[in-house]
C-alpha cells in the first residue's frame, strides 16, 4: 500500500469505525439499551455506513457545526494540520422532538426504519439553514432545482454531528460480492501490485465517451482502471 496515494486527509489507512466481529453481540446489547435514539433516512444510512467503512475518510462521524460551516464557506476541512478540499458537508438531520430531547454529550443509538446501525456521540446540534446549504452546494436558492428540493422538502429542521461507532455492515444479497470497502480495495491493489490506478465513478451505464476517456487516462499513466458505479437511490 505504500506506493498508493495517501487516504484523503493525509491518512495512511482509511478510517474504520466498525466494531470487530467479536464485539458485535455486546455492542448491539449496549446500543439497544441506550435511552435515546436518532432515526436516519436511507440517504443518512448510506452516509453513516460510508463514514464507518472509511469511504469518507478522514471523517469519524457526521460533521460538527464548526466543520460543517467551514465546508460551506471555504470548501475544505482540516486534517493533521493541513487543509483538504471538501465541498459538500455531512451532518445528520434531526426532528423537532429529537432536537429537544437529545443533548450535546449524549450517546444515542442510530437506526434506520427500526434497524440499529450503531451509536453516535453528539458533539453539537444546530438549526439547519437549508437555503444557505443549497446556495453553497448547488449554487442556487431556487426552490425548483432538483437538488435543492432534497433539503427544502425534508421535514427535519435541525442538524447534529459527532463521532460514530457502527455494527458490522451487512452485505447486499444481490451485489454484495462486488462491493469492496476502501481497505479491501487498497488491499487488492497491493496484492496485485497495482500502484497506478485511475478511478472513474458513474451513476449511469458506461457509454462510448466514458469508455474512451477511461482508456486514455489509464494509458497515460500506464495503470489500471477502477470502475466505480454508484447504484441505489438514483439508479436501480
Amino acid at each position: 500500500m505504500s506506493k498508493l496515494s495517501p487516504v484523503h486527509g493525509g491518512l495512511d489507512f482509511p478510517v474504520n469505525r466498525v466494531v470487530a466481529a467479536g464485539e458485535r453481540v455486546s455492542f448491539l446489547e449496549e446500543i439497544s439499551n441506550l435511552p435515546k435514539k436518532l432515526a436516519v433516512s436511507a440517504a443518512d444510512r448510506s452516509t453513516f455506513e460510508r463514514i464507518a467503512d472509511g469511504a469518507l475518510s478522514p471523517l469519524v462521524g457526521p460533521m460538527n457545526e464548526d466543520v460543517y460551516k467551514r465546508v460551506l464557506e471555504f470548501s475544505n476541512i482540516e486534517s493533521k494540520g493541513e487543509q483538504y478540499a471538501w465541498t459538500i458537508p455531512f451532518a445528520f438531520p434531526m426532528t423537532d422532538t429529537e432536537y429537544a430531547t437529545i443533548e450535546v454529550g449524549d450517546v444515542v443509538s442510530v437506526a434506520h426504519e427500526g434497524t440499529l446501525l450503531g451509536s453516535l456521540v453528539v458533539e453539537s446540534k444546530w438549526s439547519w439553514d437549508k437555503v444557505g446549504y443549497n446556495t453553497s452546494v448547488y449554487g442556487t436558492d431556487r426552490i425548483d432545482h432538483p437538488g435543492a428540493r432534497i433539503a427544502l422538502s425534508d421535514s427535519r429542521n435541525y442538524l447534529c454531528g459527532g463521532t460514530i461507532r457502527a455494527l458490522p455492515i451487512a452485505k447486499d444479497p444481490n451485489i454484495g460480492a462486488y462491493v469492496l470497502s476502501p481497505v479491501e480495495t487498497r488491499t487488492l491493489f497491493a496484492e496485485k501490485k497495482y500502484d497506478r490506478v485511475v478511478a472513474f465513478q458513474t451513476r449511469n451505464p458506461l457509454h462510448r465517451a466514458h469508455e474512451e476517456l477511461t482508456k486514455r487516462a489509464t494509458a497515460k499513466v500506464d495503470g489500471v482502471l477502477l470502475l466505480h458505479p454508484v447504484v441505489g437511490m438514483t439508479k436501480p
